[in-house]
């Protein structure tokens, strides 16, 4: 009697499903390949991948809905040297913009899967194993957490830049308002690209 086919078993992270690859050689192997002990094992790094990765969603969220709250609140506020509330203003838009950033980089990288390092190896829980791109992963934690942090000099930066008048000049107190707004909110959305082109800047002035 002939034997039915056999079926590639699968198991279920959160939302995805088990595929391991090799980031080296490319190459993509199914999981009926692991022993039931590996499986296990790499589902439970896959859920608590998948709990970091959502906690420090929530996290960027509500950080950045705090800002975006502040940014409302201080432009209404009567009273604030305008030094001061202009400093305040490029900081916490600098930040709200850069959570947005981070926050959705999270997002996309979460939907696209995990990579988990084990045995010499990185293993993939992907939705597409053969698209190229990012996922979320360990060592990426400490980075999301930073972006904040990074829209926030980027603001500061921004309100320097227009309050010397390197980068735009105003002529009123509403002018500089909504132009350290702006500039701060676009800054921290994209401080990282900021960040790398200035480092790239500053290594070509002295000769790195």
């Amino acid at each position: 009697m002939a034997s039915e086919p056999t079926e590639m078993t699968t198991t279920q992270s959160p939302r995805l499903t088990h595929v391991s690859g090799d980031e080296s050689s490319g190459q993509v192997q199914q999981t009926a390949q692991l022993d039931d002990a590996a499986i296990a094992h790499l589902d439970g790094e896959a859920a608590k991948l998948h709990a970091k990765a959502t906690r420090v969603l929530g996290f960027l969220v509500v950080l950045g809905s705090v800002n975006l709250a502040g940014v409302v609140a201080l432009t209404a506020a009567g009273g604030i040297d305008t030094t001061l509330l202009l400093l305040l203003i490029g900081v916490a838009a600098g930040t709200a913009g850069s959570c947005a950033a981070a926050a959705i980089s999270v997002a996309e990288r979460r939907a696209e899967g995990y990579e988990i390092a084990y045995r010499g190896g990185i293993r993939l829980w992907a939705t597409d194993p053969d698209n190229d791109t990012g996922r979320f992963s360990l060592a990426m934690l400490p980075f999301f957490y930073l972006r904040p942090f990074l829209g926030a000099t980027a603001g500061v930066l921004a309100y320097g830049g227009i309050r010397t008048g390197l980068l735009f000049s105003t002529a009123t107190q509403d002018d500089a308002l909504g132009v350290v707004l702006f500039f701060a909110l676009l800054s921290g959305l994209f401080a990282k690209s900021l960040f790398d082109s200035l480092r790239r800047a500053f290594k070509g002035l002295v000769g790195q």
